[in-house]
């Protein structure tokens, strides 16, 4: 009985779910047949697993939704002006290319950044490097899977006018 009961509330949070990020005619139809289910199913157990698992995945639902239209309502540019942190231990470098993570200073998010090295002291200058760094460019970046990469972070940049050193 418990069993069923917990398939049934399974059920009603994913359909819920559907419902929040895709509201169409079928989520409602699905929706609706779940709560007809649950209905026929109605005990102090279920409705006890229902409060207890379904108001978690309801207001973690209804929060990212908001925070995905937020997202979506974000205008689109070309290139924009940042400005974080990178810490020395972040970064790699394989061959003569550059790979690192920066903690952004506006909305503290984590982006990674890749530039193209051009000669072998570029390589051991960001390699012996073990201070903090202050990033400041300009660059072109695309959102991709709620995070900003950035793509053409130019090198020269970077080396001579971008990053403040600190200690």
């Amino acid at each position: 009985m418990i069993n069923r009961s917990f398939l049934i509330v399974s059920l009603l949070i994913a359909t819920v779910g559907g419902c929040i990020y895709r509201f169409n005619s079928v989520t409602i139809v699905l929706l609706v047949l779940v709560i007809v289910i649950s209905c026929f199913n109605l005990n102090k157990w279920f409705m006890m697993i229902v409060i207890i698992l379904g108001t978690p995945f309801l207001l973690y639902f209804i929060h990212d939704a908001h925070e995905l239209r937020i997202q979506s309502l974000e205008p689109d540019q070309e290139s924009a002006q940042i400005s974080g942190v990178i810490l020395p231990d972040e970064i790699t470098i394989d061959g003569d290319n550059l790979m690192t993570n920066a903690r952004l200073d506006v909305n503290k998010h984590i982006v990674r950044l890749y530039a193209k090295l051009t000669s072998e002291s570029e390589k051991q200058a960001w390699l012996s490097e073990k201070i903090l760094f202050i990033l400041k460019p300009q660059a072109t970046y695309h959102v991709l899977n709620r995070q900003q990469i950035l793509t053409s972070l130019m090198h020269k940049d970077i080396m001579r006018q971008s990053i403040l050193r600190t200690k």
